[in-house]
Formats: C-alpha cells, structure tokens, sequence
C-alpha cells in the first residue's frame, strides 16, 4: 500500500510522473487494499482510521473517474479538483515524451 495513513497526497506525490494508464491501474490497487482494511475492521475498532480508509478508498475512485474521463462530477469533493488536474496535465505531458 503506497499510503498506510490512507493520504491522499502521498498517493498523488508517488505516482505524479505516471502515465495516465499506470495511475489508474496503481489507484484501482489502492483502492481495493483501502477497502479491504475497511472491512477487516470491526465496528469497534478505531473508528477514525476506519473512516479515513473508506474515505480514502473512495478518493481513489474519484481519481480513477476523473482521469478516466477527463472530467468532474458531483461526488468529486472540490478539495480534490486541483491535485486531480494536475495530476491529469502531468500524465498526459509524460506520455507525449
């Protein structure tokens, strides 16, 4: 798992110099091992690590959408749009080289 603190960020810093087909494929990953650990934990458990991985997972899966289709959609949070662009102007600007 590239972000055991189920950050964002980290994700993002990591495959920043990606191609666009590669940061999909490591996002579904990441996505899948957050979801994983959501359902391993009980309901008793940490509750804020709990929902900072199913948060997570589900940021990936915006990532995963937005690089996809090259666009924003209401379930993208705002705070995201800009790492996402970015993201998506470096992906692209790797594969023309």
């Amino acid at each position: 798992m590239i972000s055991s603190n189920f950050i964002l960020k980290d994700f993002i810093t990591t495959v920043q110099n990606m191609d666009r087909f590669s940061i999909i494929e490591m996002a579904n990953d990441e996505a899948t091992e957050a979801e994983r650990f959501f359902l391993r934990m009980k309901q008793n458990d940490d509750t804020s690590t709990r929902s900072a991985s199913q948060e997570y997972a589900n940021a990936l899966k915006s990532l995963i959408f937005f690089m996809r289709y090259a666009m924003s959609a209401p379930f993208i949070a705002d705070v995201y749009l800009d790492d996402f662009r970015s993201l998506q102007m470096e992906s692209s600007s790797s594969a023309v080289r």
